[in-house]
């Protein structure tokens, strides 16, 4: 049912389903006292926890200023007849008389989002307003609300304290949902070195760590402008090495932010086929490509779910609401030992030969649910791209969901298929035919080397989400702070739902800034949109790296990123008006650099903390990644500008010395940028672009080294060797 808002007050984002304004002005105070019935210990710690990231202290001693809180039968909630049955789980009341605060709810699940909209009306006081005694009614618009983060470069450097940043950023938007990454591999992406996949799995699995635990290990190579000195690293992800996961679930729990498992499974498998030679595929020789799984045999299958079900006895010995396998490609991949030639996805050997490929995906589907759900799993989530991809796995899927053993436990996740095929979401992200289905519209791509702006992209799906029968919305969002504004626009559709229908994104956007900044919420925007335009640029996109890092069958051995920058620069050449191009990219990057910058300078985005250090707010971080961003497009526009002009000048047969000259000054520049990047990008990304930018350092050292040394312009390497190393200290 859709609740018109009888009063609205601007700092909400989102805004609750229903404001009713009492007499007077409430007499709210910093020091407050609380008392709790019926509240789990969970939930009264989030309530305490909220409170005080509001700087809002809980005491004992206070008689007047108090806050009860308590969980109550569903008969003392008349209202709750209007709220949809999925929805009542997270409903709450708020009331402020005075300076007392009643908040009241049937379930435990609405004591954080109660906490959370108090918070919002304690800032409301603390910046010099006053706040009415009101009555707040308040529910989601969809009962599933959150995010998918896959395992990938960056988030497996990030901490216990980096996820948790993670958790109070979706919690503060009331979103309530955390699919994290725990095993993924993109063997074609070699970023380390050539001999390297790109695999991650994130967690132990036994229940005592030990040496024989599969396990990823990811190298890297990076420059640290700080010590001026560089690191080799091969190294576990992070949370795998302190074995920090059931923290993470823990937090989540009390923040009201369940989080569930992601492995992604099929042909995007290279790890565990390796380390487990039982699970690999074989090639029509019969020998293990440790590319991708048997599907078929019992051995296979045998492995498999040892190994995810002693996941699942770690992490979730009381069951889990949600577990996502994946199943979205089936590309044809390359062999973990060998770059040679492309592998099939499929295995050759004869028991899966003997099936077609939708019945033996089908037949493997099946015995997973039933197996997951024998060891606590509620229900399996699949991606949906297979549905259309491979012939007949559509309607293989649909009689799967009329078995018994299949019927209630099997989710259709729906994943950013209008980007991909350019039609529309109504049309291509059709849940026709599947009772469960999710939606995951793209909501932030891992920030590797581009700002990746995709706020029409996933206000489209989000939009598509309020018009068809979806089950919830779980974007795909490599988390970033830049990336911020996504957030928010996933939690103000997804709870105030058809309230905002009619509202454009230009207006959440802009709504969104001025809640920030006030009235520079404009200048804001403004510069968010240079910062998307910069990076959007042709030139720009090809000065980027990664387009370099994909091993093909044809790649040359000796190089890591195949004679990159000269590839970029070659491609540079035949693009016009290339160096205008990337000057404009610069200029206007610099430009909104500023903004942030300027931004930066005021203490509106920090307070002090209990020992009187600094803490940086969300937004704040949000504004540090931005700068940061910014000023990598500026070093990306900049270098290969840099490398054009020295290219210019050795075609013109200017004297060595000039030239060297010209290295020297771009060296110089490119040191100085270095200082905004080390002091501003998140510490989980930092490192990764940090080997890429510390490249572009090690690159015009090595040109400068031949030039010094007379080489002739058209014997110049113009590329770094698969097998660099790292120079050593001074």
């Amino acid at each position: 049912m859709s609740i018109s808002h009888k009063y609205e007050i601007a700092e909400f984002y989102p805004q609750p389903k229903q404001v009713e304004l009492g007499e007077g002005i409430s007499e709210l105070a910093r020091d407050v006292r609380l008392t709790t019935i019926n509240v789990d210990p969970v939930e009264r710690k989030a309530l305490r926890l909220i409170l005080s990231d509001a700087d809002v202290h809980v005491v004992a001693n206070k008689k007047d200023y108090i806050i009860d809180a308590r969980v109550e039968n569903e008969a003392a909630f008349p209202y709750l007849e209007n709220v949809p049955e999925e929805l009542r789980q997270e409903y709450y009341e708020l009331t402020i008389q005075g300076s007392k605060i009643f908040i009241r709810t049937p379930y435990q699940e609405g004591i954080v989002w109660a906490a959370q909209t108090l918070s919002t009306l304690f800032h409301i006081m603390f910046n010099g307003y006053a706040v009415p005694n009101l009555l707040i009614r308040d529910w989601p618009s969809m009962p599933l609300r959150g995010i998918i983060s896959e395992c990938n470069w960056g988030n497996e450097r990030m901490s216990r304290g980096d996820w948790y940043q993670v958790i109070n950023a979706i919690s503060s938007f009331k979103l309530n949902a955390l699919c994290l990454g725990i095993y993924n591999c993109v063997p074609s992406c070699r970023i380390s070195e050539p001999q390297m996949p790109s695999e991650f799995l994130m967690t132990p699995v036994s229940e005592e760590p030990n040496d024989t635990d599969p396990r990823s290990l990811s190298r890297f190579r990076f420059y640290n402008l700080k010590y001026d000195r560089w690191y080799d690293r091969t190294e576990l992800p992070t949370m795998f090495e302190e074995d920090f996961f059931s923290d993470v679930l823990n937090y989540g729990r009390e923040r009201g932010v369940a989080i569930y498992p992601y492995f992604n499974l099929l042909s995007s498998s290279s790890l565990l086929p390796t380390i487990l030679p039982a699970l690999s595929a074989k090639n029509a020789k019969g020998k293990p490509t440790h590319a991708s799984l048997c599907l078929t045999s019992s051995e296979a299958r045998e492995t498999l779910m040892d190994f995810l079900g002693s996941f699942l006895r770690k992490y979730y010995p009381k069951g889990v609401k949600y577990f996502h396998i994946g199943l979205a490609e089936l590309n044809d991949i390359h062999a973990h030992e060998e770059d040679g030639g492309c592998e099939s996805p499929w295995c050759k050997c004869a028991k899966c030969k003997a099936l077609s490929e939708d019945k033996r995906l089908a037949n493997f589907l099946e015995y997973l649910v039933k197996e997951l759900v024998a060891r606590g799993v509620e229900k399996v989530v699949i991606f949906s791209n297979l549905l259309d991809k491979l012939k007949g796995f559509r309607q293989a899927v649909s009689a799967l969901l009329k078995k018994a053993s299949v019927k209630g436990h099997l989710i259709v996740d729906f994943q950013d298929c209008g980007n991909e095929t350019g039609k529309k979401y109504a049309t291509v992200c059709n849940p026709k035919g599947f009772s469960d289905a999710w939606l995951s519209p793209l909501g932030g791509q891992g920030n590797y080397a581009n700002y990746c702006e995709c706020l029409a992209q996933l206000d489209a799906g989000l939009l598509t989400l309020l018009k068809n029968k979806y089950q919830g919305v779980m974007a795909n969002f490599q988390f970033d702070p830049a990336y911020l504004d996504h957030l928010a626009l996933i939690g103000v559709r997804t709870w105030e739902g058809t309230e905002v229908a009619e509202d454009t994104l230009a207006d959440l956007r802009l709504r969104w800034a001025e809640l920030i900044f006030g009235g520079m919420g404009k200048r804001y925007v403004n510069a968010l949109d240079q910062l998307s335009h910069a990076a959007s640029q042709p030139a720009l996109r090809l000065c980027l790296p990664f387009p370099y890092f994909t091993i093909q069958a044809a790649t040359k051995a000796d190089a890591m990123l195949p004679a990159y920058p000269a590839d970029a620069l070659a491609a540079l050449g035949k693009h016009a008006n290339a160096a205008k191009e990337l000057s404009a990219v610069s200029a206007e990057a610099a430009e909104a650099a500023a903004f942030f910058a300027k931004k930066l300078d005021s203490e509106q985005f920090s307070h002090s903390g209990v020992d009187g250090e600094r803490i940086t707010t969300p937004m704040g971080e949000c504004l540090h990644s931005l700068y940061a961003s910014a000023q990598r497009l500026m070093i990306y526009a900049d270098y290969f500008q840099a490398l054009m002009k020295i290219q210019a000048a050795l075609a013109s047969r200017k004297g060595t010395a000039a030239v060297i000259q010209l290295v020297d000054g771009a060296l110089a520049h490119l040191m100085e940028q270095f200082k905004v990047i080390e002091s501003h990008m998140p510490d989980w990304l930092l490192w990764l672009n940090m080997q890429q930018m510390g490249c572009h350092k090690l690159f015009l050292e090595q040109l400068k080294r031949q030039l010094v040394k007379k080489t002739p312009a058209a014997k110049l390497a113009w590329y770094l060797p698969a097998n660099w190393v790292i120079p050593e200290d001074k």
